[in-house]
């Protein structure tokens, strides 16, 4: 079965295109962004500064780690 949309990158305008592709990737980023914000309300309210600061050091940890295990 052929694909009809082998050509594309060609054919189809530039910013069409960077929105088809980049769309992903913002929709991830805002997910994350909105999940750390969402667990640092309810982190700093339950256990207080420190456990922010702990867990502002341990996230860019954890998502590095995922990051090159999938890489």
């Amino acid at each position: 079965m052929a694909n009809n949309n082998a050509h594309e990158l060609g054919l189809v305008p530039t910013g069409r295109l960077l929105w088809k592709f980049s769309w992903p990737s913002i929709l991830a980023m805002m997910c994350n962004s909105l999940h750390n914000i969402i667990d640092r309300a309810f982190v700093g309210h339950g256990v207080g500064p420190i456990a922010i600061a702990a867990t502002t050091v341990a996230f860019p940890i954890l998502f590095m780690g995922i990051s090159l295990l999938i890489g």
